[in-house]
C-alpha cells in the first residue's frame, strides 16, 4: 500500500472513531445543561470551558483529516 494511501486511511479511521467519541461527548454535554443551572459560577465555568475543548477537538481533527486527505 503506498505511503500516501496509509495517511489517508489513517484520517479516515482518526475521523470514524475519534470523530464519533467526540460527538457522543458534546452530546452527553448538552443533554447535562440543565444540571449546571444549579451548579456554581466555577462549576458553570469548568463546564463550558469543557465543552470548549471539546468544539477546538472538533475542529482540530476536522483540519487534520482534511489535510491527510489532500496529500
Amino acid at each position: 500500500m503506498a505511503k500516501n494511501q496509509k495517511l489517508i486511511d489513517l484520517a479516515q479511521k482518526m475521523h470514524d472513531t475519534i470523530g464519533a467519541n467526540l460527538s457522543a461527548a458534546k452530546m452527553f454535554y448538552s443533554a447535562s445543561e440543565n444540571y449546571m443551572l444549579e451548579a456554581t459560577k466555577e462549576d458553570r465555568d469548568a463546564f463550558k470551558r469543557a465543552n470548549s475543548l471539546i468544539d477546538e477537538s472538533c475542529e482540530l481533527l476536522r483540519e487534520i483529516y482534511e489535510d491527510l486527505n489532500n496529500l
